[in-house]
């Protein structure tokens, strides 16, 4: 299984925030219900953040019931430090964003269960691969 932790630190989106992400807990597995249904879609996590960075709580925001309970689980695991760049009061909480995508493979393997990539401010693109399942009892050589 590889896990791919893509991390893009722009100057500018981070000075838009009173928090930047201190550890990023990564996705393995793809929604099992969703990848079985093909379904894709955004979820929407609010993270309540302690003094300490710690997430006390997470609250959905919106997003497809089949992806809801693996994205706040996911935003439960952060922590995150105050941008040294936040000016007067800091909020308590941060929105992640989550994508969740699907990839057609035209090969017969799959390369990978699931990509997992972040990048700021607060954004999480999960793909998995669907791999073409060939019926041999109805196939034709």
């Amino acid at each position: 299984m590889k896990i791919l932790i893509a991390i893009l630190l722009g100057s500018v989106a981070l000075c838009a925030q009173d928090w930047i992400p201190k550890r990023i807990a990564g996705m393995t597995v793809y929604p099992a219900e969703a990848k079985r249904q093909h379904i894709m879609g955004k979820v929407e996590i609010r993270c309540f953040v302690t003094p300490d960075g710690s997430v006390a709580k997470t609250e959905v925001v919106s997003g497809h019931r089949v992806f809801l309970e693996d994205a706040r689980k996911n935003a439960s695991q952060w922590s995150f430090e105050r941008n040294p760049q936040a000016k007067g009061i800091v909020a308590d909480e941060v929105i992640l964003v989550y994508q969740f995508v699907l990839e057609w493979n035209e090969e017969k393997r799959t390369t990978h269960d699931v990509q997992f990539v972040f990048e700021t401010p607060n954004r999480i693109t999960v793909t998995s691969e669907l791999a073409r399942v060939v019926n041999w009892s109805t196939a034709h050589y």
